[in-house]
């Protein structure tokens, strides 16, 4: 789901088109001696995106606000440091049945476990494939051994019994009722399967000085030098250091983060 970040103070949003937006940069007065930034204009195509954050001082005009509705564009308000302020939501589907359906699945463990196991087996898979694809390039002997240790996580998904989930009350409400379900093991099996990717993940770095990766962080900060940022990106607004590699930047999201999100198989 491409998600456009608005992140820099002051800046303009309009509408231009029928299809697109207009984010009006204005210039940044420079610090420290350093270079000003000159103003500029970005035009954002609309079929881009399916969600926009608000990160700080930005501001949008009504028609924006308007056209990004119409086109079921959800709009995200958040504060300076990531802190959550509010949402703007166009309409709910008013497909009754469906909602239901939905509901119904939410409160039915065996119908969650049995989702829950596709996503995780789709997740896994396309993390096994990013690793399967650089070790054939360059043989090593970790990075075959996270491959092997995803694949025996694969086969064990795809042979886990779900009968006893069928035993299990349904549930009041809350997703905190997991305890001795398949569920349990899912998570735990999806949580090895990271681990083992993780593990790896630097060494598809095509830029490592430039972009290192230590290890994943739980609540990394804003990007505030290359030392967390490869962290900070797949799960935070962010404001990228001025000086920042673009073409390193494309390379890390296009072919190494977002192939390993979660998808059906």
């Amino acid at each position: 789901m491409p998600t456009l970040y608005l992140t820099e103070d002051y800046a303009l949003v309009r509408r231009d088109s029928e299809d697109c937006l207009l984010v009006q940069i204005p210039e940044r007065r420079a610090k420290d001696g350093a270079t000003p930034s000159p103003a500029r204009k970005e035009r954002i195509p609309l079929i881009k995106i399916d969600e926009v954050v608000v990160l700080g001082e930005v501001t949008l005009t009504a028609s924006a606000l308007h056209l990004l509705l119409e086109r079921n564009i959800e709009i995200t308000f958040m504060g300076h440091y990531g802190q959550f302020k509010g949402r703007l939501s166009p309409p709910f589907s008013k497909n009754a049945i469906l909602r239901m359906a939905q509901y119904r699945a939410h409160a039915d463990m065996a119908i969650r476990c049995e989702l829950a196991r596709r996503f995780v087996i789709g997740k896994l898979t396309n993390q096994r494939t990013m690793l399967q694809r650089y070790n054939r390039r360059q043989s090593d002997s970790e990075m075959g051994q996270a491959i092997e240790q995803i694949a025996m996580l694969l086969h064990q998904l795809a042979a886990l019994p779900l009968a006893q989930a069928h035993g299990v009350h349904r549930l009041a409400g809350g997703d905190n009722r997991i305890a001795g379900t398949p569920l349990e093991t899912i998570l735990g099996m999806e949580g090895a399967g990271s681990a083992a990717y993780f593990r790896c993940f630097g060494k598809l770095l095509t830029y490592r000085e430039q972009w290192p990766f230590a290890g994943r962080v739980k609540r990394p900060p804003l990007i505030q030098s290359t030392r967390s940022s490869v962290s900070a990106i797949p799960c935070s607004p962010i404001r990228l250091p001025a000086r920042c590699n673009w073409s390193a930047l494309t390379t890390l999201w296009g072919t190494c983060i977002a192939p390993s999100m979660a998808v059906l198989p």
